[in-house]
């Protein structure tokens, strides 16, 4: 697969580190909700931070401190390694979706921890793109790495899905993390490469004692 988002092409790009030299990009934390449309918005949903390496059928999950946690999930890694393609690094958090569709915490420890099926619907929810093709797309846009991600065929593997993103409506969406009881939301930059501190291009607007209004007027 060979995608092509403005002069921009995967052949022209340089390799890709390997898995173990790859670190997830974090959030700074503690922001108040805010409203712009330079700014894409997603719930937070208490999971377990992943990247995840597909490369024709092989999968490897690493947490955010590195650990190789692979053997850890084995209904996720069967259906990943339905994917046929080059080599790919998603960025994504896992989750155990309880009552209502609600990710569970609970029930995502219990499943890291060994004790198997305990209920609810284990997902990947992706929401960014490291590695395409074996080329390192790190330095594109966010914005652009989200287009290369949603071409990607990861519906058809099961258990995988982008995370649900808005944009430009932080309050509105800190509102609904609030009334569900979720952790905050994470505010990504849409010009934000990966891996970038400058500026803090994403952002955790936590849930809280913080005004998830904006004033009137």
């Amino acid at each position: 697969m060979s995608v092509v988002f403005s002069l921009r092409t995967v052949s022209a790009l340089p390799p890709a580190p390997e898995l173990a030299g790859l670190q997830v990009m974090e959030p700074s934390i503690g922001w108040q909700p805010f409203d712009d449309p330079a700014w894409s918005f997603a719930l937070a949903c208490g999971g377990h931070r992943l990247l995840v390496q597909l490369d024709h059928g092989r999968v490897a999950l690493r947490s955010r401190q590195h650990v190789d946690v692979t053997g850890r999930f084995a209904d996720l890694v069967a259906a990943l390694s339905r994917w046929r393609g080059g080599r790919a690094v998603l960025d994504g958090e896992l989750c155990v979706l309880g009552d209502h569709g609600l990710p569970s915490p609970s029930l995502l420890h219990r499943r890291a921890v060994g004790l198997g099926e305990t209920g609810g619907r284990l997902v990947l929810r992706a929401f960014d793109l490291l590695v395409l093709e074996g080329a390192d797309v790190r330095g594109w846009p966010w914005h652009e790495r989200q287009r290369a991600l949603a071409l990607l065929p990861l519906d058809r593997l099961g258990m995988v899905e982008r995370q649900p993103q808005i944009r430009g409506q932080g309050y509105w969406l800190h509102d609904q993390a609030q009334a569900l009881g979720l952790p905050g939301v994470v505010a990504r930059h849409r010009d934000s490469a990966y891996g970038t501190a400058d500026g803090h291009p994403w952002r955790l607007l936590a849930c809280g004692a913080v005004r998830s209004t904006p004033p009137p007027g």
